[in-house]
């Protein structure tokens, strides 16, 4: 995956998670993936996709101040 393919896997994944959209989430997500919240409780990918189809997360705005990595 090339970086630009990640940038844009990254963007879709923030639109989702703002507009709760479980199915692009599903699309995106790895099926090994680990999210641990600010509060440092952690899902799996079903459990957190659970999670936002039940409305427990609610998005209105997510900034990305820096971002960086390693391909």
């Amino acid at each position: 995956m090339s970086a630009a393919e990640v940038k844009e896997a990254e963007a879709r994944r923030y639109r989702a998670m703002k507009d709760g959209d479980v199915a692009g989430l599903a699309e995106v997500l790895d099926d090994e993936m680990t999210y641990t919240h600010s509060n440092a409780q952690s899902d799996s990918k079903a459990s957190y996709l659970e999670k936002v189809e039940a409305g427990v997360f609610h998005y209105d705005e997510i900034d990305i101040s820096e971002e960086t990595g390693v391909l």
